[in-house]
């Protein structure tokens, strides 16, 4: 029951070939078959010329050889048909040479299946590169970019900060009364406020110290009350110009704060650009005119506060 068809066909045809070649043994011992046989007896014989113990042998090897062909591989050694073989035996080694090659051929197409199944094909296509994607062999250079030259803010020396005065206060000095003369504060506290004598010392010390801070509080308070004194009898002055000093800030802000704006830049050589800047120097003005109950304390704490501010003393 285990035995495949194939293997059923080859045993029947090597039974039908056995059977054929004992029948040409039994003809070739008769008288009556010792002549020629007739030319249709050549198609059903097989190796006739050989001798008949010859003969024997050699198919007996053949069987041998057929039965130790493992059955896994009986298709591969089959004989391919010839002329000197039978017309069934022909016919059944073509069949199964067919079967076998269309059973090859299934195999193939199976495995060539599985193997796609397995390997998908991946195709990669290159898209060509558009014209504006252009890459310069030379990079292009860094854009410029402006220098800004920065340095810590200096303070004015002694001699600068005279000359500054006198030029904001139209000449107004920074003086006091010793006997009979009005002595000249700069020249007199040259000495303590750092400015070299090149006898002792050859180098002026410029930072801003308490010390410093101390003496340019009591100048800008002489000099700023010594400027409205001499101005409150003259028809114009230095810090109002051409506004009456009489009124407040309340009566006539619109002009005080212009005025505000002109002496900003001329103290301090800056315009105001935002109303909040502006808004700080207005509420000094108001401080000062509040405190002393006077339109002129408010020019007073103006000037004062504007004297001692580090936009007058350094740049």
């Amino acid at each position: 029951m285990n035995m495949s068809f194939y293997q059923f066909l080859s045993i029947m045809a090597l039974g039908f070939l056995i059977s054929c070649h004992q029948n040409e043994q039994e003809s070739s011992i008769s008288p009556k078959n010792s002549m020629v046989q007739p030319q249709t007896q050549l198609n059903t014989t097989i190796y006739h010329e050989l001798p008949n113990d010859s003969q024997t042998i050699q198919e007996q090897q053949r069987v041998d050889e057929f039965h130790a062909i493992p059955p896994t591989q009986l298709l591969t050694t089959l004989p391919s048909p010839s002329m000197n073989q039978p017309l069934d035996v022909q016919e059944a080694i073509v069949q199964l040479q067919q079967e076998k090659a269309q059973q090859q051929a299934l195999l193939e197409n199976q495995q060539g299946a599985d193997s796609q199944e397995l390997l998908p094909v991946q195709r990669q296509t290159l898209t060509p590169m558009e014209d504006s994607h252009e890459v310069a062999l030379i990079p292009s250079p860094p854009p410029a970019v402006e220098r800004v030259l920065k340095r810590d803010r200096k303070r004015l020396n002694i001699d600068q900060l005279e000359q500054s005065v006198l030029s904001v206060l139209e000449g107004t000095q920074w003086t006091e009364r010793r006997g009979n003369l009005n002595v000249n504060l700069f020249t007199a506290l040259a000495d303590t406020l750092g400015k070299p004598d090149f006898v002792q010392d050859t180098y002026e010390d410029l930072a801003p110290t308490s010390l410093f801070h101390k003496f340019l509080d009591d100048m800008a308070r002489f000099t700023c009350s010594a400027r409205i004194t001499a101005d409150m009898n003259a028809s114009t002055g230095v810090l109002w110009g051409e506004l009456d000093p009489a009124n407040g800030f309340i009566s006539d802000r619109i002009n005080i704060e212009e005025r505000i704006k002109f002496l900003v830049l001329k103290f301090h050589q800056r315009k105001l650009k935002t109303d909040r800047e502006l808004a700080y120097w207005s509420w000094i003005f108001q401080s000062g005119e509040f405190v002393s109950q006077n339109p002129y304390g408010g020019w007073l704490g103006l000037c004062v506060a504007m004297m001692i501010h580090p936009d007058f003393y350094s740049y």
